[in-house]
């Protein structure tokens, strides 16, 4: 439930004391010790979600009422600026909560006092699980940035972590952080560059044998000719968000897609590439070896590209998803083998079945019609039968009949 100053204080009172009420957001609410005024007696309320969003007032009176008096599972802070009161609440909170698993920072600045509480809370937390900075500022002082990251290396308990958005903190420093992180499993980060520097710090995050990690989620939005220079042979999956092309780069791309097996997904939405580069990128497409998911959205796509796109999924056993604009040529065709991968086709291929089935699997496949305007549930409908028809096929030359 959604709380702002349009909402009177019956209201906030009213919503806050409705037992099936789990979560709670408010936004530009400028008297936030109304908030604690409205919530006094509910000392254990069970709230799932809390959000304090562009909110002004005794923050620091707000967050103590709210992280001590209530069993808090998911906090987010978006758009204030807290004081070194509230920050030193929202520190012991980290501390201390037995229920919070979940805290998002957007769109403040991280200052000196938060800094330092953030990092003292995450050493100590046993409960926090999840932790997003989200376009904030941190401060230019260097040894303010290492204790933050030195909270976030000594933390126990954290396995998603998300830092975007934050150019003060580099990509080499965080990587070796976290390399010895015991419980980390997915890390998202966005980078201004990919330098050489940062990749050889991924490396070696890959190599670390007290490393958990299992994705790594890399938003490059500058430079990124040094991709090649990622990780092959890495224990966690690789998801690439690129922009900023030029033509050099993209075949320095396409070639690291074939040679690197640990890139699991690529992300090339409204990148504004023509169909020339589609064109070229499509013939690596066909040849990468642990590509799973393409998004090629907000581009264009004609007839060649295309086409060259239909060859590299002919050819590519395992690309599940592929996300293209509107209009492409052979769009209905290419999904169709998208769908087909997602339902075993590596694995058929790779069995002892004869090959003679195969033909029959595109035949049988291709007799299902798309309709790309139909409604969600029959789309829905069409690729669960495509996706069956190969994996039936797999039990055997028997259903064909």
């Amino acid at each position: 439930m959604w709380i702002s100053d349009e909402n009177t204080f019956e209201d906030l009172k009213e919503a806050i004391r409705d037992p099936t009420v789990r979560c709670l957001y408010f936004t530009n609410v400028y008297f936030v010790d109304s908030i604690v005024k409205a919530m006094s007696g509910l000392k254990g309320r069970p709230f799932t979600k809390l959000g304090l969003i562009s909110c002004r007032g005794k923050l620091a009176a707000a967050l103590s009422f709210l992280l001590e008096d209530t069993a808090i599972v998911s906090l987010r802070i978006d758009g204030m600026d807290l004081c070194a009161n509230g920050a030193k609440e929202l520190g012991a909170a980290l501390a201390k909560s037995t229920t919070m698993n979940y805290l998002s920072l957007q769109a403040l600045p991280l200052t000196a006092p938060l800094i330092e509480a953030l990092s003292h809370g995450l050493i100590w937390s046993k409960r926090l699980e999840t932790l997003v900075f989200n376009h904030v500022t941190a401060p230019s002082n260097p040894l303010l940035v290492d204790r933050l990251l030195e909270g976030l290396s000594q933390n126990t308990s954290l396995s998603r972590l998300e830092i975007l958005r934050v150019p003060e903190i580099s990509g080499e420093s965080l990587f070796r952080s976290v390399r010895s992180h015991p419980s980390l499993m997915h890390l998202s980060v966005m980078l201004v560059n990919l330098e050489e520097d940062t990749a050889k710090a991924i490396g070696e995050l890959s190599t670390s044998p007290q490393s958990v990690l299992r994705t790594l989620k890399l938003s490059i939005r500058g430079i990124w000719s040094h991709v090649d220079s990622l990780p092959c042979n890495s224990r966690f999956k690789l998801h690439l968000d690129l922009s900023t092309f030029r033509y050099k780069c993209l075949e320095i791309l396409g070639k690291t897609l074939v040679q690197n097996g640990a890139i699991e997904s690529l992300n090339l939405a409204y990148q504004g590439l023509p169909d020339s580069d589609i064109s070229l990128l499509a013939p690596f497409l066909g040849q990468a070896k642990g590509l799973k998911s393409v998004n090629l959205y907000g581009n264009t796509v004609s007839e060649k590209g295309g086409q060259s796109l239909l060859l590299a999924m002919k050819s590519n056993h395992q690309i599940e998803s592929i996300d293209l604009p509107y209009p492409c040529p052979q769009k209905e065709e290419i999904n169709l083998y998208a769908d087909m991968n997602k339902g075993g086709r590596k694995i058929f291929l790779d069995s002892d079945a004869s090959s003679s089935i195969w033909p029959h699997v595109l035949e049988r496949a291709g007799q299902l019609q798309y309709n790309p305007c139909a409604i969600v549930r029959l789309r829905h409908e069409n690729e669960r039968r495509a996706a069956n028809v190969v994996y039936n096929l797999l039990h055997g030359p028997a259903t064909l009949h």
